[in-house]
């Protein structure tokens, strides 16, 4: 250390400390990262196994389809018990679909970004 000029020695502690704040940010950067990813994967295989029930049942529901018959209308009862059923059925669709868009939204923007894909490839899947 002699060798170099007086001020280097505290120019050289100076570099040291940026490259070891530096280090630990991307230390921390990167567990982070870590975090995250292992949060998507899990993301993904809850989203895969969503599909998976979902197809299991519309296959129930198309076999039951094909094997029952439909019961003939008495009398209009039919009709409305159809229409309330219907709309119970829209309103937790929409229940649902507000509790997603929640969840969705206090994601961090690209994680958003990502979710919002993954579920446009899984409704192009599920059509």
């Amino acid at each position: 250390m002699s060798n170099l000029p007086r001020g280097a020695v505290g120019e050289s502690e100076y570099l040291n400390d940026i490259v070891e704040l530096q280090r630990s940010e991307l230390t921390r950067l990167l567990r982070e990262n870590k975090r995250l990813n292992d949060r998507i994967d899990e993301l993904i295989k809850l989203q895969h196994r969503d599909q998976t029930l979902r197809r299991q049942l519309q296959e129930t529901l198309d076999r039951l389809a094909t094997t029952m018959p439909a019961p003939a209308p008495q009398n209009g009862t039919y009709t409305a018990e159809l229409e309330a059923r219907m709309r119970q059925t829209e309103t937790r669709f929409n229940a649902l679909r507000t509790g997603v868009a929640k969840l969705v939204s206090s994601l961090p923007p690209d994680l958003q970004v990502q979710a919002a894909r993954a579920a446009r490839a899984a409704h192009e899947n599920s059509s």
